[in-house]
């Protein structure tokens, strides 16, 4: 049986569609999502960092490892709501991309993460699994998958941090309390019937 990951009670489910609505648009879902992604790694593995585009990113979003030698590589891709072969292209030029800079460069990729928030269709995982063997031979890494599943259960274990967790659930307000009674306007009946009522918890921020 796979390992598997408690939910507390009330813990809002995991949604990448949050980066959607966060972003305001399909740029800014691809960079909130980039950004969650650096977050996961940095705390699943150490001394992960990112590289700025000034122009190019070198075919990076994070890293870890020294860039005089080997590194792992996190490229993120915000496909939604499915992965199927019409993103095969931009995949196979993302791989190209990071070995032909790490070539110019003077460093190696020694794993090469793709992260993406769905799932892939069958047509794709079966490209997917097929290319990865060629591509792992061919260039001697070690390729692997971040689709939602495996991110879902690295943001809600112990090790992720809580804003990682936390920046893929939408934002929930508590529900407004109930009109007064029509009576209340009655004072002496208000004061006598109505009982204190503790203050409500302020609203949730999560993402902000």
């Amino acid at each position: 049986m796979p390992d598997s990951i408690a939910v507390p009670t009330g813990v809002q489910p995991i949604s990448f569609d949050v980066h959607a609505v966060r972003g305001g648009s399909l740029g800014g879902a691809r960079d909130d999502f980039e950004t969650m992604i650096a977050q996961l790694a940095a705390a699943t593995t150490p001394n992960v960092r990112s590289v700025a585009a000034n122009p190019g990113d070198w075919g990076i979003d994070a890293f870890a490892g020294n860039l005089g030698g080997a590194i792992t590589v996190w490229q993120s891709k915000y496909f939604m709501p499915v992965t199927t072969k019409k993103h095969v292209q931009q995949v196979t030029d993302s791989l190209d991309n990071v070995l032909k800079a790490a070539v110019k460069n003077g460093h190696t990729i020694a794993s090469w993460i793709l992260c993406i928030p769905s799932s892939m269709d069958g047509p794709m995982t079966a490209w997917w699994d097929t290319w990865t063997k060629a591509r792992e031979k061919e260039h001697s890494l070690v390729i692997q998958l971040w689709d939602e599943t495996a991110l879902r259960k690295s943001c809600l274990a112990p090790r992720a941090t809580t804003c990682v967790a936390a920046s893929t659930r939408r934002t929930l307000r508590p529900p407004p309390p109930p009109p007064p009674p029509p009576w209340s306007s009655f004072g002496w009946y208000s004061r006598s019937r109505t009982t204190r009522q503790p203050p409500l918890a302020p609203p949730c921020s999560f993402g902000r």
